[in-house]
C-alpha cells in the first residue's frame, strides 16, 4: 500500500465506529527513538517538505527541502517507526547539490513509468540569476526522475530549470487532460528581468512554456494549489503572494477567471495558507485561511529553558535595540548577512576576534555566522562609542549588556544565549512580543461563492484572543477519524516560534481548540517552515510532521524537525490507492465520494 496526500494517488476515508470523536491532548506524540532523538533526526534551515515512496515499499518516505547551504535529506521510512537518510545512495552525484538554492518540493510520476520522480523549485541566487551574464548551476530547479529508486537529476534536459526565476512552488497539474502530467512552477518576481511564475506543458516527453497557450498572466505565486471550486466543481488553479491574487478555472484553454463567481472577500485578506477541504459536510470544497503575522522588530527571551534573547532588529536611521544581564558570560550568534566588520565591541569599538567568523564550513558549505562569547571580564567589551553612526554596537554599560543597532544597512538577526539571562528591555522601536495576531479565516462554498464566516461563526466555543496565532502553514484531514476535516496550523512568530493550534471539526464546519494542539503545539525553537501529512506508520490515522528551519539564521538553527505521531482511536478506516488508466498514472485530480451505513458522504 502507499500513503500520500491526494495530489498523489490516495486518500484515508473515515468509517466512524460509534460517537463522534474528541481531539484530547495526547491524541499526537512526537515519535522519538530509544536514544530520545527524533526519528527524523535533522535540524538546520529548510524550505517545504513532502512526502513520496521513492522505492516502491509502500512506506512514505520524505524529502526535506533544506534551503541553500543545507544538506537537502532523503528519509527512507524504513516501515518499523524509524527512517535513515539515504540522499548520498538513492541520489546520483547528491553532493553536486549540496549548495543549491533550494524551496519547495513535489513528488509525482510525471513519466507514468510506476515510480515516484520528484521536482524542485530553486530561488535563482535570490534573484542574481536575473542579470547575470552566464547561468551559475546551483540556481537551476532539480527534477529527480527516478530508475528503480535511484534518483538521477535532469531538469535542463526536460526543459524545467528555468534558472533565471526565483522559483519558491512547484505544482503537478494535468490541466491538458491528456493522461500526461503538466507543471506549474510558482516564483516570486520583483525585478522585471526575473522570471514570472510559469507554466508547463509536457509535450512528447519533455516540457514546454505554456504561459499563452493558457492565458496565465499570474507573476508572483509563491504558493500554488488546485482545488475544485465554481458552481460546478471546475478544477481550480490558485495563485498566493500572502494574498491571494488569481484563481483560474482550468476546464478552459485558455484558462478563465474565477473571480466574478467566487467573489472578492478571498482576495481582500492577507492568506499566508490554505488548507481546502469539505468542513461542513456539503460536498462543497471550502478555504480554511492562515493570516499572515506582521514583521516586527522584537526581543524577547525564549526557549525551553529561558536561556535566550532572539531579536529582530528591521533596519533604520534611528537607534534601536535591547539591554539584558546575565551572570556568565554570553554567547552571541548574527544571521548570514552580519559581517566583523559591522559589529563594534566595547567603548572602543573593536571588531570580533578575527575566528568568531569560519566562513563557509565543509563538507555541506554551512553559511558563515558571526559568533563569539561576550564576557564582563575582558575589558575590551565594557562600555560603548560615544558616537554611533553606522553599524551593530554591543557593549557593557550601566551594569547590562547594551545591543544598539543604527545605519546597519540591513536587518539584524542575532540569538544571545546564557544561563539565567534576563527578560530584555527593549530600546526604541522594539516589542518584547512578535507583534499583532489574527485569527484563521474560514470561507464557505455556497454555489461557487466563497463567504467569509466571523470568527464567533467560525470558533463558537472559544474566546477570540484563544484562537489567534502567528500562522505560517495550515493542513486539513480527519485526525480523529470522525468523519469530518480538522485543521491544524504550524505557527511561527518573527524571532521565534509560538504554539501550534490544533481545531478540533465539530461535524457542521465549526471548530473548538484542541488543548495543548492534541500534542502537537511543538518546539519553541526554531521558526515553523512547513506542516504536511502523513500516515508514516500505516495504521490509518493521519500523522503530522513540522519543519522548523524557516529563514533566517540565526534562528532557523535553533530547532530540530518534529514528527508527531497519531496514537488514533477506535474509529475504523478504508484506504484508496488511486492508478490511472486513461487519466494520469496518480490520478492527480480525482475526486471520491464514500457513503458509509448511516447516509452520510464524505467528499475528498
Amino acid at each position: 500500500k502507499r500513503r500520500m496526500l491526494l495530489i498523489g494517488g490516495a486518500a484515508l476515508l473515515q468509517l466512524a465506529a460509534g460517537a463522534q470523536a474528541a481531539l484530547n491532548a495526547d491524541q499526537f506524540i512526537e515519535a522519538r527513538d530509544g536514544d530520545g532523538r527524533p526519528v527524523i533526526d535533522s535540524a538546520g534551515e529548510t524550505w517545504g517538505a513532502a512526502w513520496g515512496d521513492f522505492d516502491g515499499d509502500g512506506c512514505p518516505d520524505l524529502w526535506l527541502g533544506n534551503h541553500q547551504f543545507t544538506p537537502t535529506g532523503l528519509f527512507r521510512n524504513n516501515c518499523n517507526g524509524t527512517f535513515v537518510n539515504r540522499i548520498d545512495s538513492a541520489v546520483v552525484d547528491a553532493a553536486a547539490h549540496y549548495s543549491d538554492d533550494t524551496h519547495g518540493v513535489s513528488w509525482a510520476d510525471f513519466d507514468n513509468d510506476g515510480d515516484q520522480d520528484l521536482l524542485e523549485a530553486s530561488g535563482g541566487g535570490a534573484g542574481e540569476a536575473a542579470t547575470a551574464p552566464a547561468i551559475n548551476e546551483t540556481w537551476r530547479n532539480n527534477l529527480f526522475v527516478n530508475s528503480g529508486g535511484l534518483l538521477t537529476e535532469a531538469a535542463q534536459a526536460y526543459g524545467l530549470d528555468n534558472p533565471r526565476a526565483r522559483s519558491r512552488t512547484p505544482l503537478w497539474v494535468d490541466f491538458d487532460t491528456d493522461g500526461y502530467l503538466d507543471v506549474v512552477i510558482g516564483a516570486l518576481k520583483t525585478l522585471p528581468e526575473q522570471y514570472p511564475t510559469t507554466v508547463f506543458r509536457q509535450l512528447a516527453g519533455t516540457f514546454v512554456e505554456a504561459r499563452l497557450d493558457t492565458g496565465f498572466t499570474a507573476d508572483t505565486c509563491q504558493m500554488l494549489m488546485t482545488a475544485h471550486l465554481g458552481p460546478a466543481g471546475e478544477p481550480a488553479l490558485i495563485c498566493s503572494n500572502y494574498q491571494v491574487t488569481h484563481i483560474y478555472d482550468m476546464a478552459t484553454l485558455p484558462f478563465t477567471d474565477l473571480r466574478t463567481v467566487i467573489g472578492d472577500g478571498i482576495y481582500n485578506v492577507y492568506l499566508q495558507d490554505l488548507a481546502i477541504g469539505d468542513f461542513d459536510g456539503d460536498l462543497d470544497p471550502d478555504v480554511f485561511g492562515a493570516v499572515a503575522p506582521p514583521d516586527v522588530s522584537a526581543a524577547l527571551r525564549t526557549g525551553p529553558a529561558n536561556d535566550r534573547i532572539h531579536a529582530f532588529l528591521a533596519p533604520a536611521a534611528d537607534e534601536k535595540g535591547f539591554s539584558f544581564t546575565a551572570p556568565g558570560d554570553v554567547e552571541i550568534e548574527f544571521d548570514w548577512f552580519a559581517e566583523r566588520s559591522d559589529i563594534f565591541l566595547g567603548a572602543g569599538a573593536v571588531a570580533p576576534p578575527t575566528n568568531s567568523d569560519a566562513g563557509l564550513l565543509g563538507p555541506n558549505r554551512i553559511p558563515h555566522r558571526v559568533r563569539f562569547t561576550l564576557s564582563t571580564a575582558n575589558p575590551a567589551y565594557l562600555g560603548l562609542p560615544a558616537n554611533r553612526t553606522a553599524g551593530i554596537y554591543i557593549g557593557f554599560s550601566a551594569n547590562a549588556w547594551q545591543v544598539r543597532v543604527v545605519n546597519a544597512g540591513g536587518e539584524v538577526n542575532l540569538l544571545a544565549r546564557a544561563a539565567a539571562i534576563s527578560v530584555p528591555e527593549v530600546i526604541g522601536a522594539v516589542r518584547v512580543d512578535q507583534g499583532n495576531t489574527s485569527a484563521p479565516l474560514l470561507f464557505l462554498n455556497q454555489a461557487g461563492a466563497l463567504t467569509q464566516r466571523t470568527t464567533a461563526q467560525t470558533f463558537p466555543n472559544d474566546a477570540t484572543a484563544a484562537v489567534r496565532t502567528y500562522a505560517r502553514s495550515v493542513v486539513a484531514g480527519d485526525l480523529d477519524n470522525d468523519m469530518d476535516l480538522d485543521a491544524y496550523v504550524g505557527a511561527s512568530g518573527r524571532v521565534a516560534n509560538v504554539p501550534n493550534l490544533l481545531f478540533d471539526n465539530q461535524g457542521n464546519g465549526t471548530f473548538q481548540l484542541a488543548p495543548n494542539a492534541g500534542g502537537a503545539a511543538g518546539s519553541q525553537l526554531g521558526r515553523t517552515d512547513t506542516v504536511t501529512l502523513v500516515d508514516y506508520d500505516q495504521d490509518g490515522f493521519l500523522d503530522l510532521f513540522v519543519s522548523q528551519g524557516r529563514l533566517p539564521a540565526p534562528f532557523s538553527y535553533a530547532a530540530e524537525q518534529q514528527l508527531f505521531r497519531n496514537q488514533g482511536n477506535a474509529n475504523h478506516w478504508i484506504e484508496l490507492d488511486l492508478e490511472g488508466v486513461t487519466s494520469t498514472r496518480d490520478g492527480v485530480g480525482a475526486i471520491i465520494y464514500a457513503t458509509t451505513p448511516d447516509g452520510r458522504v464524505q467528499l475528498r
